[in-house]
């Protein structure tokens, strides 16, 4: 919960088991609800993705923007956040670099 607004992450993957782990692993604690749509991956992204708490929903038809489209269906927060599971753009500083590359702010 951020300033009474509920937060969902959704977080696409394919074939992602040891980069959404990380991801999960440094998940803010003011996020409400994770979730992981697993596009028809042969790895254990989603059993990683559940142990961890993530609300995994499968899309079996392939592709980045259907599994956006499903991870929103099935969102609830009042804030919705995207994230990558390969770390393309990680939510965290990276070492080299002294700012966020996302921060979190209210859309108010």
């Amino acid at each position: 919960m951020y300033k009474g607004q509920s937060i969902t992450v959704i977080i696409p993957c394919l074939n992602e088991e040891q980069g959404v782990e990380q991801i999960l692993r440094a998940m803010p604690e003011f996020v409400d609800e994770v979730i992981v749509v697993d596009n028809a991956s042969t790895d254990r992204t989603s059993e990683v993705a559940a142990t961890l708490g993530a609300k995994v929903i499968r899309e079996d038809v392939r592709g980045y923007g259907r599994s956006y489209k499903r991870g929103f269906a099935g969102a609830t927060g009042d804030l919705v956040v995207t994230l990558d599971g390969d770390h393309s753009y990680p939510w965290m500083p990276s070492p080299t670099s002294s700012r966020p590359s996302c921060t979190w702010k209210s859309i108010s």
